[in-house]
């Protein structure tokens, strides 16, 4: 688990006014300066079961082509990544029933299994528990992505150029 910080100069000031995804309008990438011509939804829509999904509205923010599609993979191995690891919840048991198991045609699912090695703990009901090693770069384009939503949706406009998200991390034995 790991914290993001926005490095920034300026202090965000908390606004009452929320920005939307408006397809009637001409509106700009939230990660790029290209022309939005989808919305992106942030967090990634398959991070939710129906259950969740029909009960909320996620946000929806501009998107050019590339930012829409180019985490597609990204955003399902950091959904199974992030079930996984909660896998006693029954949120995360249905999300894995309903969305995981389903549509893992790629592989993705015998990958991490392969990558599993025993840790030698186990958990309430008795069974061993194991650890697989994550691959970072793709949860952090996920969160950079979402961080990036989210800053549009506060701001109505993207992160400057020059500002950086950033993964922080108390235990410093985790790397890049």
């Amino acid at each position: 688990i790991y914290r993001i910080k926005i490095k920034m100069n300026v202090r965000l000031q908390k606004c009452m006014y929320r920005y939307i995804y408006d397809r009637s309008r001409k509106q700009l990438c939230f990660m790029c300066d290209q022309s939005a011509n989808t919305g992106e939804h942030i967090p990634p829509k398959g991070f939710f079961a129906t259950s969740i999904r029909k009960n909320c509205q996620l946000l929806t923010v501009p998107a050019c082509n590339y930012h829409n599609e180019s985490t597609k993979k990204d955003d399902e191995y950091a959904r199974t990544v992030i079930a996984a690891a909660s896998y006693e919840n029954k949120l995360a048991c249905d999300l894995f029933e309903e969305r995981i198991f389903p549509k893992s045609s790629s592989g993705l699912i015998t990958s991490l299994y392969e990558k599993m090695v025993p840790i030698g703990i186990l958990d309430s009901g008795g069974e061993e528990l194991y650890k697989f090693d994550i691959e970072r770069y793709r949860l952090e384009r996920v969160i950079e992505k979402i961080i990036a939503g989210i800053y549009w949706h506060k701001n109505g406009s993207r992160i400057p150029d020059g500002y950086t998200i950033a993964p922080y991390s108390r235990d410093h034995k985790i790397k890049s």
